[in-house]
């Protein structure tokens, strides 16, 4: 998808779930079936969706395949309590990424065998727009940390020329232009040198 390096990879997803767990830790009780900007999913299903994202991470990273999980992540994972869920899965999923050798790792994805870093970066994407959808569902302020939006923004143009094997990217490519709160629309530097993200 892109050619940016393992180690900024590691470094953008590390930042955006920190990111985003600051959002989801700030969800008020009593919002669970607000709308989101992404239409078809409520706060809470939008949630599970971020916590079966982590979960998937620990199995594939383990090098299961999805034969193998079997279901297990299938369903509501949100439980009574959908924070406590997304902190727990949270943390597995940042130690197998963070692991030495991840991004080089092959991990039997739905769409066929790929290296850790590709699926990093999908994770990236998702976790950067969906946080936002998070913010805007319960409230919270929605501004996207800069060099994230940015980042993110510059990994989805570069692989609109490619759609075609990444059918959801004209779609993310859409909706981080929604957020207008991108500095640059032309640039395609994200590896570039931006201040470092503290994760």
């Amino acid at each position: 998808m892109t050619t940016i390096s393992s180690d900024r990879i590691q470094e953008l997803y590390l930042a955006a779930t920190s990111s985003t767990l600051r959002i989801i830790e700030n969800i008020e009780p009593g919002l669970w079936d607000n709308a989101t900007p992404c239409t078809e999913w409520n706060l809470r299903v939008l949630v599970n969706h971020l916590i079966g994202e982590n979960a998937w991470v620990a199995e594939l990273f383990a090098g299961k395949t999805i034969a193998e999980v079997d279901g297990r992540l299938d369903g509501d994972l949100t439980g009574d309590d959908p924070i406590k869920a997304y902190v727990d899965t949270a943390g597995p999923a940042r130690t197998a990424i963070e692991a030495p050798g991840a991004m080089e790792f092959i991990c039997h994805l739905g769409g066929g065998d790929a290296p850790g870093s590709r699926y990093a970066t999908e994770l990236f994407i998702d976790t950067v727009i969906h946080g936002w959808d998070v913010a805007k569902g319960s409230g919270q302020n929605a501004t996207l940390d800069p060099d994230l939006a940015q980042a993110c923004y510059e990994i989805v143009a570069r692989a609109m020329p490619n759609c075609g094997m990444y059918p959801y990217i004209p779609n993310q490519y859409a909706r981080l232009r929604h957020t207008g709160q991108l500095r640059r629309e032309g640039s395609t530097n994200a590896e570039g040198s931006t201040r470092r993200l503290t994760a």
